[in-house]
């Protein structure tokens, strides 16, 4: 974990070490005043005392104050602005690399794992980024100089007044020991799961009111249940131990402890400035100590948010295409594709050709693999063997700002942001005009129902109104229409939408000019295509129009049958 910190905190190692430094002096700066206080006590104590020399104290009293104050400040607004830095640039670093990884990662995921990436990690390492430095700096300076320092004043009394510190800082290891690990990570792993099933929770209310009490309800109960027994474990063992390093650092008893060790030591033997001295550094030295038990848990799971973020950075993404070829078809020709997901084979062996200007439907069971075909066309994935090529250039060859020039993606269950619908449906071609915004609407039928609204194109959806999922995958038809691209690959187009509506779009589906697949389960849409292919257990196991393929295809006669009754 040290390591993925080390990586990652790389380019900013020089101001860091600033930062340090100046920590390093706001802790020895801070430990002068004691010293000059320890002092003036003896000389206001003598009558004839030299005001000289009062005076003298006075100053590096005011002067050490001063510096330390100042040295503090800098050290402390060094590290948070680098701290901004490096979040801000960790994000962008983590967006890009986001942007170049395999679909197959975020299904993978989850929506939580990803948002926890960006939010929550990201956000974990502020704590070991803006202040861990100086926290730690303290830890080792402020003890190693008081510890020189009292044990040049009185070895004696020094080895008596650290047992307490001594016993806490065991303490405070053996908590960080084997021996409650088990506990520590047992909880941790709790409060992951109680997390996600709150998130899961939050994002299917509909399904938690109709099942109130099995389902996502039940999962959070049962986790939240986990979650407190494991709580409750590791606070029984940390406990107690916890409350005794508290009470051996706390003020009261390290200023009892310390008045002992001068009773039996033998006050008449210790000077005024002496007793001072340890009662007011000793408080000093245990203040790092304590620092361990409040912060220790922040830099641990700061630690693990690091490594997280490292692994995901080192994750091999999908290459960078820098070919200068551009397209000059919209062709598509697919050469011996297998893909396989964690050791398993997804699709095997698929070859086919897009014609330019034809419709080609996919069609065939659940599971056959018709969706990853379609992501591997888009480039969403890279397939485990084989090419896929558009005009004869290898997709993977294209930069991606030249490949979705020439396609463009209608899946399943389309995104839509809380913008107006205008901006919705202009996403991807910004520069478009009103007139051909309201063009492409039309022809999705979708005109009537935004002029029909108050605000018309400029409702902001999920404030003004909330589409259907129907109406959803129609806009998501008109993005992609007002795009001049020639491939369109269109994912259940038609799941969400009723008869009417479908026969209504006849014409977007299969009008000339544009080169298209369609992933559908409806045969009665897909038998309009110029080409058909059926697919099962990953395989093209028949292609052609629909015609041939009812006479010589037993699976698409057996689809069809059961479609048309």
């Amino acid at each position: 974990m040290k390591h993925s910190l080390n990586l990652l905190l790389r380019p900013f190692r020089k101001t860091l070490s600033i930062a340090i430094i100046l920590q390093i002096v706001a802790g020895i700066s801070s430990l002068i005043p004691w010293i000059a206080l320890s002092q003036l006590a003896d000389l206001w104590q003598v009558k004839t005392a030299n005001d000289q020399a009062i005076n003298y104290w006075l100053i590096v009293l005011i002067i050490s104050i001063s510096i330390g104050l100042i040295c503090q400040a800098l050290a402390l607004h060094i590290t948070h602005l680098i701290d901004a830095n490096f979040c801000q640039q960790l994000r962008l670093k983590l967006i890009k690399h986001l942007q170049q990884l395999p679909l197959g990662w975020f299904v993978k995921q989850g929506s939580d794992g990803v948002a926890r990436l960006a939010n929550q990690d990201v956000g974990a390492l502020h704590q070991l980024i803006a202040h861990a430095p100086t926290d730690i700096t303290q830890l080792f300076v402020l003890p190693i100089t008081i510890f020189s320092l009292l044990l040049w004043v009185n070895c004696n009394l020094l080895f008596f007044a650290i047992i307490p510190l001594l016993l806490s800082f065991i303490g405070f290891m053996l908590i960080r020991s084997r021996l409650f690990k088990n506990s520590v990570i047992t909880r941790n792993k709790a409060m992951e799961q109680l997390m996600a099933n709150y998130g899961e929770f939050s994002s299917h209310l509909l399904l938690a009111r109709q099942y109130p009490h099995a389902g996502i309800q039940y999962s959070v109960a049962t986790s939240a249940e986990k979650f407190n027994e494991a709580f409750s474990q590791w606070v029984k063992k940390v406990g107690k131990l916890a409350a005794i390093n508290q009470v051996l650092l706390g003020s009261p008893f390290l200023l009892a402890w310390v008045i002992l060790g001068i009773l039996l030591i033998g006050s008449q033997t210790i000077a005024l400035s002496q007793c001072c001295l340890f009662i007011l550094l000793i408080r000093a030295m245990a203040a790092p100590i304590q620092a361990m038990g409040h912060g220790s848990d922040a830099l641990q799971s700061a630690l693990l948010a690091a490594n997280r973020l490292n692994q995901v950075l080192t994750i091999p993404s999908l290459s960078i295409g820098n070919s200068q070829q551009i397209p000059t078809s919209a062709q598509m020709t697919i050469t011996d594709v297998n893909f396989s997901y964690e050791d398993k084979a997804i699709l095997q062996h698929i070859s086919f050709t897009l014609k330019e200007g034809t419709t080609t439907a996919i069609v065939g069971p659940s599971g056959a693999g018709k969706s990853t075909l379609l992501l591997l066309l888009a480039r969403f994935m890279d397939p485990s063997q084989g090419q896929i090529t558009l005009a004869g250039i290898d997709i993977k060859q294209l930069p991606s700002e030249v490949l979705y020039q020439h396609l463009s993606i209608v899946l399943q269950d389309p995104p839509i942001l809380a913008i107006s619908l205008a901006e919705n449906i202009s996403l991807f071609n910004p520069n478009a005009t009103i007139d051909e915004i309201k063009q492409v609407a039309k022809s999705v039928c979708l005109d009537d129902k935004i002029n029909s609204l108050p605000k018309g194109y400029d409702s902001i959806y999920s404030q003004d109104i909330v589409l259907s999922g129907g109406e959803l995958q129609r806009l998501a038809l008109a993005r992609a229409l007002l795009l001049p691209n020639s491939v369109l690959l269109l994912d259940e187009p038609t799941s969400a939408l009723d008869p009417l509506t479908i026969q209504a779009l006849q014409q977007v589906f299969y009008m000339k000019g544009k080169t298209r697949l369609i992933i559908s389960h409806d045969l009665l849409q897909a038998r309009h295509a110029d080409h058909i292919l059926v697919m099962e257990q990953g395989n093209i196991v028949a292609q052609g129009t629909h015609q041939q393929l009812l006479t010589n295809n037993s699976l698409y006669q057996q689809m069809w049958t059961i479609q048309n009754g």
